[in-house]
């Protein structure tokens, strides 16, 4: 990748939930980023547009966004849009070109993008990536994140409880993601409801409790994946 902000670039593949064989045919991609090697003058070498908005933000936020839009340049390179420059909205949501579905991630130091041509109107996809939650913050943070019907289920799964906090936290970013920009609606991690999860098949379960879009209403299920890692989780969802 000839940089050593970028490291370990690669294609990584992720099964579609609900199925045991059946991979997202789409592209992901995923690399670590070195913050410490950050500078500005790395958007001019990778051709990309540092953002009005992010011209006073610290290093940390500019370099998280260089290398989510460096990954979504791979990808959609691969997809046949070459050079395409992807702008961000209002809202801040990338503005994907017509008929790709995509979605951007990242934590302290991986950055994550999956994008594939959409199907329909409704179709979407979201990738999150969420380093563990310490104990004591999911103590903390729990009652904004789930109900109590989901701290029964996470706290009767396996795993520690801040692990499987993390998985929910992570799994409502991707579903967030996935949903947004059809629905062009917000909505919080209480209107989702985890009601399954599967730590050994990396499988779970969200429901809707609330109308977002004339596709996407009160009680719809989505499937998700996700993989555990030992000091991150990724989620992946994609919808029809």
């Amino acid at each position: 990748m000839g940089t050593p902000f970028i490291e370990n670039f690669e294609w990584i593949s992720i099964p579609v939930a609900g199925t045991k064989s059946e991979i997202y045919p789409g592209l992901i991609a995923r690399s670590r980023f070195n913050v410490k090697t950050y500078h500005p003058e790395l958007f001019a070498r990778f051709d990309i547009v540092l953002p009005a908005s992010l011209n006073r933000a610290v290093p940390k936020r500019q370099a998280e966004f260089l290398a989510g839009r460096y990954l979504a340049e791979q990808v959609l390179t691969e997809l046949g849009l070459e050079k395409f420059e992807l702008q961000s909205g209002e809202d801040r949501a990338p503005q994907w070109p017509e008929r790709i579905r995509g979605s951007i991630s990242h934590n302290e130091n991986t950055a994550l993008c999956a994008a594939h041509s959409g199907l329909s109107s409704s179709s979407g996809v979201g990738v999150d990536i969420e380093t563990y939650l310490s104990q004591e913050r999911a103590e903390a943070l729990w009652g904004m994140i789930i109900n109590e019907q989901e701290k029964s289920l996470l706290t009767a799964s396996s795993g520690s409880f801040a692990h499987q906090l993390t998985v929910a936290f992570s799994a409502k970013e991707s579903l967030f993601k996935a949903l947004y920009p059809q629905a062009r609606r917000y909505f919080d991690f209480l209107d989702a409801e985890l009601v399954r999860i599967d730590p050994s098949a990396g499988y779970f379960e969200l429901v809707l409790l609330k109308d977002l879009h004339v596709d996407y209403l009160h009680g719809r299920v989505f499937q998700g994946t996700y993989l555990a890692g030992e000091h991150d989780v990724i989620t992946f969802i994609t919808c029809e």
